[in-house]
C-alpha cells in the first residue's frame, strides 16, 4: 500500500511552513502543495520514502529502507538509519546523511554535504561544493563539473571549486 500526503496542519495536504509527517507502511510519497516551496517533510519507519519539494524545504527520512528525495535550492535534507539515500538538491543545500549504508546526492553550486557512519558517500557535485565524509565512512567519492579533480582541503573537507 502507497501513503499519499501527511499529517499536517493542512489535512493530508503539505503547505509552505506545515510540518507534514510519513510513517510505516510499504511507500510513503511525499510533495509540497501550490507552488513547491517551504514545505517540511518527515518520513519514518517505512520501506520507501520519497519527498518531492520545489525551494527552502526540510526533507528528514529516518530507519527506511529507500529514501529518494528531489528539493530546489536552499534546502536541508537529512537522512538517517537507512539502506540507502538518493537525492538530488540545487543550489545551496545542506545534506546529511549518517548510519546509512548507501548514501547518494546531485547537489547544486554552494551546497554542503557531510556523510558519517556509512558504507558509501557518492556526490556528484553541479557546481563549487564541500563535502565532509567522516567518522567510518569506508567509500567516498566525490565528482566534480567537467570531470575536474576535487580538492583536499586543509580543514578535512573535500571541495569542488575552492576550499
Amino acid at each position: 500500500s502507497v501513503l499519499f500526503g501527511c499529517s499536517g496542519s493542512s489535512g493530508d495536504r503539505c503547505a509552505r511552513g506545515d510540518w507534514c509527517a510519513c510513517k510505516g507502511g510499504d511507500a510513503c510519497e511525499q510533495h509540497c502543495d501550490g507552488d513547491g516551496n517551504g514545505c517540511r517533510l518527515f518520513c519514518y519507519d517505512a520501506k520507501q520514502c520519497g519527498s518531492v519539494c520545489g525551494n527552502e524545504c526540510n526533507v528528514d527520512c529516518e530507519n527506511a529502507t529507500a529514501c529518494t528525495s528531489a528539493c530546489g535550492d536552499n534546502g536541508t535534507l537529512n537522512c538517517n538509519g537507512n539502506v540507502s539515500c538518493d537525492t538530488s538538491c540545487g543550489a545551496n543545500c545542506s545534506y546529511t546523511c549518517w548510519e546509512t549504508q548507501n548514501c547518494s546526492i546531485k547537489a547544486g553550486p554552494g551546497s554542503k554535504i557531510t556523510c558519517s557512519f556509512a558504507a558509501s558517500c557518492t556526490v556528484e557535485c553541479l557546481g563549487n561544493c564541500q563535502v565532509s565524509c567522516d567518522d567510518e565512512v569506508d567509500h567516498c567519492e566525490v565528482k566534480c563539473p567537467q570531470d575536474a579533480a576535487p580538492l583536499s582541503c586543509p580543514n578535512g573537507m573535500i571541495a569542488c571549486g575552492s576550499c
